[in-house]
């Protein structure tokens, strides 16, 4: 993703989640936030559960579950980077945007 497009990709995010906001309490997109370190915790906390899920499929023989466990895992961690940031993200590829972005 280069770099204009991400931030293209950032902004159109965060336009789309005020303009879901207007409508409903709910949104798809980017919010700029206060930094939440504590919101960010709990992000890693759920990456760490994620990975723990993966390792135990894995040793169980479902390495192939274990994917979606361990994609969940690196995506919590890119969340806590958000959040630390300032920014609440309900849409990946506006999450995937914002860290090119950052």
């Amino acid at each position: 993703m280069h770099h204009d497009h991400a931030q293209n990709k950032v902004d159109w995010c965060l336009k789309k989640a005020q303009k879901e906001l207007k409508k409903s309490e709910k949104h798809r997109g980017l919010v700029k936030k206060q930094p939440d370190i504590n919101t960010a915790k709990e992000h890693i906390r759920k990456a760490e559960h994620y990975l723990k899920a993966s390792i135990y499929l894995k040793k169980q023989n479902f390495s192939d579950i274990s994917t979606s466990t361990l994609f969940y895992s690196m995506y919590h961690c890119l969340l806590a980077i958000a959040v630390k940031f300032g920014y609440e993200s309900r849409n990946q590829e506006c999450t995937f945007a914002l860290i090119k972005n950052l």
